[in-house]
Order: structure tokens, then sequence, then C-alpha cells
């Protein structure tokens, strides 16, 4: 029940942000430019044979050649195969520390119509109850476990903890110091921090993912890399991250693109992106996301992006995160 009610809960989620993902993904932009090639056509004449060039304009666009530090973060990045992440000293969730204990949701400012707090509610049934956080820096928290009572499922960690539409209270972090933090990095999109913000935290990611019906990671990368030979010269995915660790697991979903315009290749978020915690009595991140997401494709993704791009080295946290993340 739980994880039936999970899913149909990540699809809607999925569904909305990847169609907000995609508004505005190449407006304006997605002017082709095509390449002028040469038909060669043989005339048959008496005796004679003569040869003419017949200009033609294809649909073909010149390969595009970009560094890797240009490429969308899901390919740019590191990732680790490791199944289990090592748990990082100091790591947090919205400034909580890991992993999240059931006593401090209980002292968490949770407030619901009927109950203010999670302690409140311990002998209530838990079934369908959610508790939605008046403070930004903190998650909403949810309870989807039919027959136990709200202080059943904290004795059990049978919850999940959500953060939608991210803001910088998210990672503890103030708006004044984010929005100065952004103005001296304009080169840095704001989805972009907080996945480095969570590299840093966590570490490589180990957990990857994309929404398709037929899981290519071969097409996909070299869709992502080579928009131009796409429909509009665009290519957009949702894409799930995430960070397994032995009590936890802790995913990014997001939209990025890659795209091709009058101005060269270049990549883009979507305008959303969503977090989310998992306690390991809860599932994996795989097992929570599996029906909408499919099998945890993080060795396909590292193989392919081997085969595509050689041994190169894949980029760690922008150092410039690194440092807001210390202070």
């Amino acid at each position: 029940m739980k994880k039936q009610t999970l899913r149909r809960t990540a699809c809607v989620v999925v569904a909305a942000m990847t169609l907000t993902g995609l508004v505005g993904c190449g407006r304006n932009e997605n002017k082709q430019t095509a390449q002028e090639t040469t038909k060669t056509t043989t005339i048959e004449t008496d005796g004679d044979s003569e040869t003419s060039e017949i200009s033609d304009v294809t649909d073909e666009v010149v390969a595009v050649d970009v560094d890797i530090t240009q490429y969308p973060w899901v390919l740019s990045h590191e990732f680790s195969e490791e199944e289990f992440l090592t748990l990082p000293a100091g790591a947090k969730f919205c400034g909580i520390d890991l992993p999240i204990t059931k006593e401090t949701i209980y002292g968490m400012p949770y407030c619901t119509t009927i109950f203010d707090s999670v302690e409140a509610a311990k002998d209530e049934p838990a079934r369908n109850i959610s508790f939605y956080v008046e403070d930004s820096a903190y998650p909403n928290l949810s309870l989807d476990v039919s027959e136990m009572t709200v202080g059943e499922v904290m004795d059990t960690n049978q919850f999940t903890m959500m953060v939608t539409y991210l803001n910088s209270t998210a990672f503890g972090l103030s708006k004044d110091d984010f929005v100065a933090f952004k103005k001296a990095h304009k080169d840095l999109k704001e989805q972009e921090i907080f996945l480095d913000i969570m590299s840093t935290m966590y570490g490589a990611p180990n957990y990857f993912s994309y929404y398709s019906d037929e899981k290519d990671v071969k097409k996909m990368i070299n869709n992502m890399t080579h928009p131009e030979n796409t429909n509009n010269n665009i290519s957009t995915h949702s894409f799930l991250v995430g960070w397994q660790f032995e009590d936890f697991g802790i995913a990014a979903y997001f939209a990025e693109s890659g795209r091709v315009s009058s101005n060269g290749y270049s990549s883009s978020f979507g305008q959303n992106m969503s977090i989310y915690y998992y306690p390991i009595e809860y599932g994996t991140i795989e097992d929570c996301w599996k029906e909408t997401f499919g099998n945890n494709i993080v060795s396909e993704l590292i193989t392919e992006r081997k085969n595509a791009f050689g041994d190169i080295e894949f980029l760690s946290p922008n150092p410039n995160v690194q440092e807001l993340v210390g202070n």
C-alpha cells in the first residue's frame, strides 16, 4: 500500500515537473543551421557523359564540438558504482543531521489543520496523513501506511520526506547570502548549485535513471551531446540522481536539456527540482522509484560515458560551491 501510494505520487510529480521543465526550453532558439551539401548527378548524352554539380540543402547540421564542462550535469560530473556510500561527517538534509531520527521529527514545527505537531498525532491513524511544515527550511513529512498509528510509523521508519520548489533555506543558506553567491557566480545555474551542494555533502551519487519507456543510455548520451540530430535541436530528459546509504537514500528529480541554437551548444535545467529522503526501512531509492524510473542504471551511465568521452576526468563539485558549503 505504501509503495503504491508513493509511486502514484511520484508519477504525478514526474508528469507535472516534466511539463514544467520543458516550458521555455529552446524558445526563440530553435533556429536550425542548415549545411549545404553537393549532389553529383550523371547526365547521359549521345556518346558522351557529363557531370553537373547540383547544389541542394539538407537537414544535416555540422557536428558540435564542445568541452565536457559545457555538457549537462549528469554527463559531466562524477558518479559512483558503490552499492552504499559512506556518510561523510557533518552531512545534513535541510539542515537536519543524518540519518533523521523520529526524535528530530517530533521536535520539528509541522502544522496541519488538525495537529500542530507529529508528537500530538502519535496515537492517530497514519494513513494518508501528511504534515506540511510552515518553515520552508524543513521538508514535508508523508505518512502513507495503513493500519498503523503515527507513533508506529515513526518507530518503524515507515515515512518519507520531500522538498519541492527548492530554495536556499533548504540547504541552510539565507536568501541574502544565496542571492549574493549567485551574483558573484553568474556562470552557475541554480539547480547546478543545488546538485553540487549535495555532492559536496554526500559525495558522488551512486544512483542514476531517467524517465523513458525504453532506456538506451548510449542513445541518450548521443542525443544530449548532439541535439542537432534531434527534433528542434533540443534533447530533454527527466533525471533522477541519488545518494544511497545503508540507512537512507536521498534523491533529486529534475529536467535537463542539451540544445543547439545560433549561439552554439548549451545546456539548461527545467524550472524546478525536488528532493526526497527515504529511510532504508521504507526502501531504497530504486525500490521507491522502480515503477516510474526502472532500475538503477548508474553502471551503464559510467560505461557509456567512458565509451563516448574516453578516459577524461569528470567534474567534482564546483570549488566555489564547496567553499559555500564549508562556510
